[in-house]
């Protein structure tokens, strides 16, 4: 009894058993209804011209003809017979032939249709595709137009600069508005023409169009010249406000060395109030040592009158910051009277000391 010779033969032998077993004849074991279980069965497929060759040697192994299997011992005689068992061999044959044919155009068409499904699924795939860069552009435009807001909320202390932008688009937008209807009564009167003298005015409906495309696409392109001029102008915005905080930081140093400027100043004063409480103690013993202390305060006072010119040539430069260095001018000048009076005390006592003397 032969065995089948590989894995796929096996598979095959299989499956015709199965479908004899479940009442099938041997010539009604079709390639379909094979390819069919092998399918069920977890089994690839596999080609038609596969098959047929299995199938084959199954029939030759298990001795099954492609007559129906019959009882009748007439019929068995006849197809025992070798002229009748050639015959049926041929006819056979061809009708396998033809079931290969028939097969083949089937396995044929099936991959033409499962091209154009794939075909179509590309198309598909490329219009998505198409889709999703649309919304991704959409999107873009949709962030572009939020940067452009908020540049606008942030520059609103250029407010007539703005003003002069926003009167700029409102001519244009009155102007587009102006051309759309002026567009749109122009193609009304078209369609209107166009119904009334169809076969006559067709080239100069034509003409007419194109120009209304082109007027409209200048107009598109004076639009977007006009939208990067003013994208150019909020950027020139955008260095003059950097520009500003630049100077801005400068001026905040410059109030800094005066501030530490006029710290030094107190200090000296502070110094020198501690001074003069000691030249009030040693008044009387050191009359000489008071005539030293009077020319360290007119130093002093000499000193202190720099720091006030100083103050006052960095108030003129910084007038921004009058309201700010007003409070302690105020109080350099409190200095100063206190530093008059402490002179006038200490000449008072030294000419209340110079008759003791």
């Amino acid at each position: 009894m032969k065995i089948p010779k590989t894995r796929r033969e096996r598979e095959i032998w299989q499956v015709c058993d199965q479908l004899v077993t479940e009442g099938a004849l041997g010539h009604k074991v079709t390639g379909d209804a094979i390819r069919e279980r092998l399918l069920e069965e977890g089994y690839s497929k596999g080609s038609p011209n596969e098959i047929y060759k299995y199938r084959k040697s199954w029939r030759e192994a298990r001795g099954v003809l492609d007559e129906d299997f019959s009882q009748n011992e007439s019929q068995q005689l006849v197809l025992n017979d070798p002229l009748s068992r050639a015959v049926e061999a041929v006819r056979n044959e061809i009708r396998l032939e033809a079931e290969r044919e028939i097969q083949q155009i089937k396995d044929d068409t099936i991959e033409q249709i499962n091209k154009v499904q794939k075909a179509l699924s590309e198309r598909e795939q490329e219009l998505k595709a198409t889709l999703d860069k649309n919304q991704e552009l959409s999107s873009e435009n949709f962030e572009l137009k939020s940067t452009n807001s908020t540049l606008q909320n942030e520059l609103q202390d250029k407010k007539q600069q703005n003003l002069s932008l926003e009167q700029q688009l409102k001519f244009l937008e009155e102007t587009r508005r102006m051309q759309e209807q002026q567009a749109s009564q122009l193609l009304s009167e078209l369609k209107v023409n166009h119904t009334q003298t169809l076969d006559n005015n067709n080239n100069n409906l034509l003409a007419t169009e194109a120009r209304y495309q082109k007027e409209l696409h200048e107009y598109k392109e004076l639009l977007e010249t006009q939208r990067h001029k003013h994208i150019v102008e909020l950027d020139n915005l955008k260095v003059d406000k950097t520009n500003l905080d630049i100077k801005l930081g400068q001026t905040e140093d410059k109030f800094a060395r005066i501030n530490k400027s006029f710290q030094e100043a107190q200090f000296i004063i502070r110094n020198l109030e501690a001074e003069l409480e000691n030249l009030k103690c040693e008044m009387k013993n050191q009359q000489t040592a008071n005539k030293e202390q009077e020319i360290k305060l007119v130093a002093t006072e000499v000193e202190l009158k720099q720091i006030m010119q100083q103050y006052e040539t960095q108030q003129g430069t910084q007038k921004e910051l009058q309201i700010s260095l007003q409070n302690k001018i105020q109080l350099v000048g409190q200095l100063e009277e206190r530093t008059r009076q402490l002179q006038e005390i200490i000449s008072e006592k030294a000419r209340i000391a110079e008759p003791e003397i």
